[in-house]
């Protein structure tokens, strides 16, 4: 009988074109008939010849042609390759984006999974998400913030215990670290505050993921919020005052002209 094996399997895979999963037989002359089950439910079916033993499932496309039919991204896979009377079984969560590496299990679990810039300028009234994957099996999962206050002191606490959340992405709004401030007693105004993840996963593995840092704008202009689903899956913010710069650029060859001519231009 043939001997199945998945090469170089991962726990996490992505819903990215180029993603995929090898799948190997001792067997290199039969066909090997896959099954991919997404989200409980049977997405795909074929079957695969083998090349030197080896046949290439494409996963991140599968999972893509998913997402775009459902409008909603997948959360866990099982994948399921037969040969003759051999099979072998693979289950997997599922990602929307490989930012953080192939694979990279705590790199995902311990990062925002946020299209936005490390640094951003936010205001009083602004709705902020921070979205992120959780992860039930880890031992913890907490967002760290780090607060800065008019006065001048900094204060870094234990913002939020992810495990314990659940939506679509961790409340992060102004209004709620100044509510999360004034909880500690802490009546200063702030002035900026970042945030970020230390994940421990199932086995006690720590990672710190990378931070987000927000700078407070009280300029009381008015400004409208809009909602959007990011190129990660989750849902996100951006703000519009309504100002523009406009630039103009006056760009000038001259040729065997004076040089008290040229400064006179100049200025």
């Amino acid at each position: 009988m043939a001997s199945l094996f998945f090469y170089d399997a991962h726990d996490i895979y992505f819903a990215d074109e180029g993603e995929s999963l090898t799948v190997g037989s001792s067997d290199q002359t039969a066909a090997i008939d896959v099954v991919v089950k997404v989200d409980d439910e049977q997405v795909a079916s074929f079957n695969l010849d083998t090349f030197n033993g080896l046949a290439i499932i494409p996963i991140g496309e599968i999972l893509r042609s998913v997402e775009k039919r459902n409008q909603a991204i997948p959360s866990s896979m099982v994948v399921i390759a037969t040969q003759e009377e051999a099979s072998v079984r693979l289950s997997a969560i599922c990602v929307f984006c490989r930012k953080y590496g192939e694979g990279s299990r705590s790199a995902v679990f311990a990062n925002w999974l946020s299209t936005g810039p490390s640094k951003r300028r936010t205001f009083p009234e602004a709705h902020e998400i921070l979205p992120f994957l959780r992860d039930d099996t880890a031992v913890s999962q907490k967002a760290m913030i780090q607060l800065t206050f008019e006065d001048g002191s900094i204060q870094t606490r234990v913002f939020a215990d992810l495990k314990a959340k659940t939506g679509e992405g961790l409340d992060v709004s102004p209004s709620a670290v100044q509510a999360f401030a004034r909880s500690l007693t802490l009546y200063s105004q702030i002035l900026s505050y970042s945030l970020w993840i230390e994940y421990s996963d199932s086995v006690g593995d720590a990672t710190s993921g990378e931070s987000v840092a927000f700078e407070l704008i009280r300029d009381h202009l008015s400004r409208i919020s809009y909602k959007f689903v990011g190129n990660r899956g989750a849902y996100e913010y951006i703000h519009a005052s309504g100002e523009y710069t406009q630039e103009n650029t006056l760009v000038l060859t001259l040729v065997d002209v004076d040089k008290t001519t040229v400064k006179e231009i100049a200025e």
